[in-house]
């Protein structure tokens, strides 16, 4: 999916997880944390969702 520092990837990430009903925090343009990007879990239920999220757009990108 991309390496720490690389913007470019953590916005993809950020946009593709909204787009699976998921809301983290995007960091990438934070001096210092450049790249990054922010999860909060509060509920095991929204735990769940991030990792099938995740999991569903690593698999897309092959990067599973």
């Amino acid at each position: 999916m991309g390496k720490h520092g690389d913007t470019e990837s953590s916005a993809r990430l950020w946009s593709d997880l909204v787009a699976h009903g998921v809301l983290i925090r995007d960091f990438s343009a934070w001096p210092g944390v450049e790249g990054c990007l922010r999860v909060t879990v509060g509920s095991r239920g929204d735990n769940d969702a991030f990792l099938t999220a995740l999991g569903s757009i690593l698999r897309e990108s092959g990067d599973s």
